[in-house]
């Protein structure tokens, strides 16, 4: 059996030292100092991203400073799917086509005339004063308007008729107050006076 003498206490070179093996359950070894990483002799260093005129100095020159800044020094963003609302606040700007979904409220201003606002019944009512002033709106080059005459029954009343044109046929007439001016006693004395005159002085 060869004698193997104990190395002397210290750090000595790999042939001068004993094999060891670590065990399994090694707890971690602290390192202090500078590490030095050996990259091998097959690398390909034509990938490698440079600090100087490589990949990173690209990249660091699109890093924006914090703080708002102007579009030509910003960076493109995506708001996502789901981003929840976003307050926005001062003044607005739009341009173009824009879609809002949800609740948006609208500052109106300090210098808002509140008082010339149409609101909702509002609306409605000028709604109703159109639709009823159809029927009244000049409908031709005439200045002509269009109305609506009612159905006449024998319950209709009229009031005072100004001009008639031509009557074709009258039923029974109940209440006669004046015509062209003339009450019915004038009418019985004119028909009266023409009987006299006409027919019965040729009586013989």
């Amino acid at each position: 059996m060869a004698y193997t003498p104990n190395n002397p206490n210290g750090q000595s070179t790999s042939a001068n030292s004993a094999p060891v093996v670590i065990a399994n359950d090694q707890s971690a070894i602290p390192i202090n100092g500078t590490v030095t990483a050996n990259a091998g002799t097959n690398l390909n260093t034509s990938t490698l991203a440079l600090e100087s005129g490589g990949n990173l100095d690209s990249i660091n020159t699109k890093t924006p400073t914090q703080g708002q800044t102007t579009m030509v020094n910003s960076t493109p963003v995506v708001i996502a799917s789901n981003q929840s609302a976003v307050p926005v606040s001062g003044t607005v700007t739009v341009s173009g086509t824009t879609t809002v979904s949800g609740t948006v409220t609208a500052n109106a201003g300090t210098n808002l005339n509140t008082s010339k606002l149409a609101l909702d019944d509002t609306i409605v009512l000028l709604s109703r004063i159109l639709k009823t002033l159809e029927s009244l709106s000049i409908i031709d080059s005439s200045q002509r308007q269009r109305i609506t005459l009612d159905a006449i029954s024998a319950a209709l009343t009229l009031g005072t008729v100004t001009t008639v044109g031509t009557v074709t046929t009258v039923g029974t007439v109940t209440n006669q107050t004046s015509v062209a001016g003339m009450d019915r006693e004038m009418y019985i004395n004119q028909a009266r006076t023409a009987y006299n005159t006409g027919i019965r002085v040729k009586i013989n």
